[in-house]
């Protein structure tokens, strides 16, 4: 049989098979005429795009506010056979010229702000009602909804998101609701460290106490030692490509270690040699240099490491090595605590050029630099430099905050998306400073809170141990994710 052959606007005569049925045929149709339009479909320009985005924030924040209500009577219109009042307000910010919300990325944004609106709104509603309500259980209630408001805000977008994402795999109220429930609960846990975390000052104090044990233990070594691992040394780096005239600093270097050799050297000693082998690593200008320098360091500690008595003159090597290594461990935490305290000092002093996103972007163009800067990322370790890319990058969460946290009223320029709100609606502009102030405020904490996990790992040279988990939080954050939940599935 012939092919069935239907014109499509916009992409011409397409030949079906006569053995797809009629509806098929529609379908298919009608699917290859909106790839087309899409195609033709001109960019929008970024005015349009800012204007879009704003339109999207007040439609959420508009939501949020109203979405206390929305949920208590929701179900009654839904039973009375009434078009429920959630629907019936999205209706009507769509007819009053809104957008609203198309791809996932902007749907799971429009309800992690509606849902940060909405709990904004509902903390400062529970902290009037603590105060004049005059039954207890209410009270208690009220009260409990009132408590650690910047957690809650933290908690209200994240519970939403698990709930919405749970809906749409499982399409299931109940399995959406627990998520919710789950991801609220896991935002009220606080991890409580068991041990201190030393200050810069503390481990500087720490790694001289640990210099002067490894003096006291009188350890001298024999010159033939030294003469033998000057010998060995030098043989090593010609294998790695030494040339004295190419990497001049390096012959200093083996005449130092050489004139070392002639007599018997304590530890202190030694360590002060250490210091001579550094120096080439240090120059940035003769990089094959730099790297035989490096080299020459590395295999200094390891014969410092491993001598033992067939070595010494007079002392205890084990203990000595021991403290020498502990001191130049903690020195090393203590010298890059001091360098990230002043990252920090710097966005302190450069946050005022950023009037809308003030320190937490002042931070972040800190640490982006020192992520690029290769030679300074080296002295830290692996999980030390992905928290310092985490800092830059954020996470889905921190940087949805931040996004909505720009439009935040705090100067002329971001004034403006509220001055025009007014123009369109009184509620509207109430609702964008509602929004955006929390959300700057709840992404700069969790910043912060990224830096500290930072110089915490930093000062104690491991991630700090963690065996208990403070729960105090859990009842709010639980009743949080409850209501959040409910705006993930609607």
């Amino acid at each position: 049989m012939d092919d069935i052959i239907v014109e499509i606007p916009g992409v011409g005569e397409v030949a079906f098979p006569s053995t797809m049925s009629r509806d098929d045929i529609n379908a298919a149709a009608q699917k290859l005429y909106q790839e087309s339009q899409q195609q033709a479909a001109p960019a929008p320009s970024m005015q349009d795009q800012i204007g879009r985005q704003l339109g999207l924030t007040g439609r959420a924040a508009i939501s949020g506010i109203a979405a206390l209500p929305n949920i208590i009577a929701d179900p009654f219109a839904r039973l009375a056979g009434m078009t429920p009042p959630s629907e019936a307000l999205q209706r009507t910010l769509t007819q009053a010229g809104l957008p609203e919300p198309q791809s996932t990325l902007e749907r799971y944004v429009q309800a992690g702000t509606e849902a940060l609106t909405g709990a904004g709104g509902q903390i400062s509603l529970a902290r009037r009602a603590a105060e004049g309500l005059a039954s207890p259980v209410s009270r208690a209630v009220s009260g409990q909804l009132a408590q650690a408001p910047a957690t809650q805000l933290a908690a209200a977008p994240v519970a939403t998101s698990a709930a919405m994402k749970t809906f749409e795999e499982t399409g299931s109220p109940v399995a959406a609701t627990v998520a919710g429930l789950g991801a609220g609960v896991a935002t009220g846990l606080r991890p409580r460290k068991t041990e201190p975390i030393p200050t810069t000052e503390e481990l500087g104090q720490q790694a001289m106490r640990a210099y002067q044990r490894a003096s006291e233990a009188g350890v001298v070594v024999k010159p033939e030692s030294v003469q033998e691992f000057s010998e060995r040394l030098a043989k090593k780096i010609a294998q790695e490509g030494y040339r004295p005239r190419l990497q001049p600093q390096i012959a200093a270097v083996l005449d130092e270690i050489a004139t070392e050799g002639a007599t018997p050297s304590t530890l202190d000693q030694l360590d002060s040699l250490r210091q001579v082998i550094k120096v080439p690593a240090g120059d940035f200008s003769n990089k094959s240099q730099q790297r035989l320098a490096n080299m020459m360091v590395r295999e200094f500690d390891n014969f410092v490491e491993n001598l033992g008595s067939k070595d010494l003159l007079a002392g205890d090597a084990d203990r000595a090595v021991s403290a020498l290594k502990e001191a130049r461990q903690v020195y090393a935490r203590n010298r890059k605590a001091d360098f990230l305290e002043e990252v920090i000092n710097k966005a302190d002093l450069s946050s005022t050029q950023y009037t809308q996103s003030g320190m937490e972007n002042a931070l972040r163009v800190q640490f982006r630099a020192l992520a690029k800067n290769k030679t300074k990322m080296a002295q830290f370790s692996k999980k030390e430099q992905d928290q310092i890319r985490k800092i830059v990058k954020g996470d889905t969460l921190q940087n949805t905050l931040r996004f909505i946290g720009k439009f935040a009223p705090t100067g002329v320029v971001s004034a403006l998306p509220t001055a025009g709100a007014a123009f369109a609606s009184p509620y509207l502009a109430a609702a964008v400073p509602a929004v955006t102030y929390p959300a700057r405020q709840a992404a700069e904490r969790m910043g912060m809170a990224n830096i500290d996990s930072l110089m915490n790992m930093v000062r104690m040279g491991r991630q700090p141990e963690v065996t208990q988990t403070r729960t105090g939080l859990v009842p709010t954050t639980a009743m949080r994710g409850l209501l959040s939940s409910q705006q993930g599935m609607e």
